[in-house]
């Protein structure tokens, strides 16, 4: 079942880029990105992740808690490619999603729902402070 379709411009990439502060060149500048395995602009593998799950919750808004979420970045996906969030696979306490684009696989998003399943470690109750470079 398709969720959503859309492709991905040079200005969806800007935006993302300042989001996330990845100005990484494979992401950001056409000519750089020619010399990469890719051969052109591609799309932040978390700008996927992230398109795919607001498509699943716009798609079904009654969802439970989300309990784990596993990507899996297989093949790239180029500016301006379309592209489509596929839901493959549910199965009891999960789905899976796909990001495709003429047909294959470039994104992997398996989903279980539930509670958590261990507490948070205690490490994450720390404040990490900014570092100046």
């Amino acid at each position: 079942m398709t969720l959503a379709q859309r492709s991905f411009s040079d200005k969806d990439q800007q935006e993302f880029a300042a989001a996330s502060g990845d100005h990484n060149p494979m992401h950001m500048d056409a000519l750089l990105a020619r010399r990469t395995q890719a051969g052109a602009p591609v799309v932040h593998g978390v700008h996927l992740l992230l398109w795919a799950l607001d498509a699943l919750a716009a798609a079904q808004p009654e969802l439970p808690l989300l309990r784990k979420v596993r990507a899996q970045f297989n093949k790239f996906l180029c500016m301006d490619e379309a592209a489509e969030v596929v839901m493959n696979q549910q199965k009891p306490g999960g789905l899976r999603l796909d990001v495709t684009a003429k047909g294959v696989a470039r994104t992997r998003v398996n989903v279980e729902f539930g509670d958590a399943v261990e507490a948070r470690p205690e490490w994450l109750n720390f404040s990490l402070e900014p570092i100046d470079y």
